[in-house]
């Protein structure tokens, strides 16, 4: 067991550019990390607590039963479900991250607190429980004093939430979390999942300077969703051959890797219509949804140069660029939108914050960037 001084660290929500869902299957994704961000403090404690601030959850482990996960609700039994039904079945996973990456890191009896909070909205399709593993990693790293190449970290991170959480995911999540920015993941030969030590690690390249303004709105459809009920039907599509899934996520690799290019020149014309592109192909496969559709549609009436999903289908957010990204914000929002902000820039990757968040955990939400 471990006693030592308190941690905070923090990872970044992200927002897929070009390339998603192609990461699953050995494709090439651009990324943003965005300025909304999960946290994890560690402080010593007379025995191990988890607490998920967020959800109300705070739990004193007993037994390493306490450690068992709490299933999530199935797509069909959600679909049943009143929003507040929905809402609460959903939180009471909310210690599911913090359970898993205690258990992977071997701290079972560690004598510490753990505690969550996250700026990132959940279920929106932007990262938010592959932020918060990365965050609880970085901070049970920290406090255990481990340390992981940033390449070799992501994949721990990505075999938690696969192997450990039973979630169906991709690799870009974890790579932009963990390095931050705007970048070019590539991913080839990793689409057989064969394992962390087998698989080749990712090409992470970052495109832009941090500091680059950027002409994006992550704009929510209001309708929550589970990344992987919605990744699991197209994942077993392409195991099965399907010419069209298959067809679909090698051209979703092929449009990033020319659009870095047009990246780097800071070419948004280009940068758009590849964005329009890249959702059609989405959608054809049965990617998106009738919601994510009407809104990407309102999004181009409104003077959008492309518009297309920032994670998974079927609910969640969608990613906008336009050339006023401050006005494309409150007109989206006027006309249905359930919430929108500009992604004005790219933020860091997961990194240690300052120990006095410990004292007043909310006191980052009204600092978040947006």
């Amino acid at each position: 067991m471990t006693v030592g001084s308190p941690v905070v660290a923090s990872a970044p929500g992200r927002a897929g550019l070009l390339g998603n869902p192609s990461d699953m299957y050995g494709g090439t994704v651009i990324a943003a990390a965005i300025p909304k961000r999960a946290f994890v403090a560690i402080r010593p404690a007379p025995r191990l607590r988890l607490r998920a601030l967020d959800a109300g959850l705070d739990l004193t482990v007993q037994s390493h039963d306490d450690l068992r996960l709490v299933p999530p609700p199935a797509a069909a039994t959600a679909a049943q479900m009143s929003p507040s039904e929905l809402s609460a079945a959903r939180h009471s996973t909310y210690l599911n991250v913090l359970k898993s990456v205690v258990t992977a890191q071997g701290m079972q009896d560690e004598r510490a607190e753990i505690r969550c909070w996250s700026d990132v909205p959940p279920s929106a399709g932007l990262s938010s429980s592959s932020a918060l593993l990365v965050a609880a990693l970085h901070a049970t790293n920290v406090w255990l004093r481990r340390q992981s190449p940033l390449h070799e970290f992501s994949e721990m991170a990505r075999e938690i939430e696969f192997s450990r959480m039973g979630v169906t995911c991709g690799f870009q999540d974890f790579y932009a979390t963990t390095f931050g920015g705007l970048t070019c993941m590539d991913f080839r030969d990793k689409e057989h999942w064969r394992g962390p030590d087998i698989d080749p690690l990712a090409t992470v390249e970052p495109l832009l300077d941090p500091e680059t303004s950027l002409p994006f709105v992550l704009a929510h459809t209001g309708r929550q969703r589970d990344s992987g009920e919605t990744h699991r039907p197209l994942r077993a599509r392409w195991v099965e051959g399907d010419r069209d899934v298959r067809a679909a996520m090698h051209t979703l690799g092929s449009i990033a890797r020319q659009a870095k290019r047009d990246f780097v020149a800071q070419d948004w014309p280009a940068v758009g219509a590849a964005m329009n592109t890249a959702h059609r192909h989405v959608a054809a496969v049965g990617g998106s949804g009738p919601v994510v559709d009407a809104l990407i549609a309102q999004a181009i009436q409104l003077g959008a140069r492309g518009a297309k999903l920032a994670g998974a289908g079927m609910g969640g957010t969608i990613i906008v660029l336009h050339d006023d990204p401050g006005w494309m914000a409150t007109a989206i929002v006027d006309r249905g939108a359930a919430s929108a902000f500009p992604l004005r820039r790219a933020a860091p990757g997961v990194r240690v914050e300052a120990v006095d968040v410990i004292a007043d955990p909310f006191r980052r939400r009204s600092n978040v960037a947006t």
